[in-house]
């Protein structure tokens, strides 16, 4: 038979409705807050991006989730069809990751190219 898959607890993030995360995951209230010494950039990135060792996080909102847990796979044959990915890349074993998946829409970063 099937293996049965784990569950796992959400919770809502505090002052972000919409938006969970794994149970034990969410960072404390003043993760959030500006360090005395940090610019206003840096503080943007850091909590946009979620703090380091969190992997999962759903957005009821926008109907997205995000996973950061580095699951690399190839990039999907549909993606490799297209004209301008054989112009950019021409060679269909290229690695990717997900950034983020949402209904209509699977955004991946190319592994080994900064774009």
């Amino acid at each position: 038979g099937e293996e049965a898959q784990p569950t796992r607890d959400w919770e809502e993030v505090p002052k972000e409705p919409g938006n969970f995360m794994p149970k034990g995951e969410i960072p404390p209230p003043e993760w959030r807050k500006r360090k005395d010494d940090e610019a206003f950039h840096p503080w943007l990135l850091r909590v946009t991006q979620g703090p380091i060792g969190n992997t999962r996080t759903i957005s009821v909102n926008l109907g997205q989730r995000r996973m950061k847990e580095g699951s690399v796979q190839l990039i999907p044959e549909w993606a490799t069809e297209s004209a301008d990915y054989q112009e950019a890349f021409g060679r269909k074993s290229v690695h990717s990751s997900d950034i983020e998946v949402t209904t209509n829409r699977a955004w991946k970063a190319i592994d080994g190219y900064r774009h």
